[in-house]
């Protein structure tokens, strides 16, 4: 997605000095807020830290910040209504239709 984005703009990974991949959330987040880096993440991920002003926001004008998620399980799960219960959570947040049944 920053891939895009930077490409989209006419820019590169390659004109960041240094680029470290963390798989671990709470890594990346700690490096950021100790002032170690900078990362693209989503906002719901660290709303209580940019509540309290730990860590800072900034938007980039024509940077798609949206991802489009789709929520998929195994088709040998067995239905049942706490299935269907946490699938229709999942997609009222998102303001999804419903789940097709």
């Amino acid at each position: 997605m920053l891939k895009k984005n930077l490409k989209r703009s006419g820019r590169d990974l390659r004109e960041f000095r240094k680029i470290i991949v963390f798989d671990d959330l709470q890594v990346i987040i700690k490096t950021v807020q100790d002032g170690d880096g900078i990362s693209f993440l989503s906002r719901d991920l660290i709303s209580g830290k940019l509540a309290t002003n730990r860590l800072l926001e900034h938007q980039l004008a024509g940077f798609n910040h949206l991802r489009r998620r789709s929520l998929v399980f195994s088709n040998k799960s067995a239905r049942s209504a706490c299935l269907d219960h946490f699938a229709e959570t999942i997609y009222g947040y998102f303001n999804h239709p419903p789940c097709p049944s």
